[in-house]
């Protein structure tokens, strides 16, 4: 079955995403996942595991 919308966790994804590719190429690769972690948890203002940082 086709799905023709995003969901509002598929949205959230592609923002996390975005961001830290943006903040990895702003660092030079500097960060590991507990520091991505934690700068995705301040800047989205929400609870992120680290193993949802880990995977992407």
């Amino acid at each position: 079955m086709d799905k023709s919308y995003s969901s509002s966790r598929e949205i959230l994804n592609k923002e996390i995403i975005n961001e830290m590719k943006f903040l990895h190429e702003k660092i030079d690769g500097l960060f590991d996942y507990r520091q991505m972690t934690l700068h995705m948890n301040r800047k989205f203002e929400e609870k992120l595991n680290h193993k949802r940082i880990y995977r992407y």
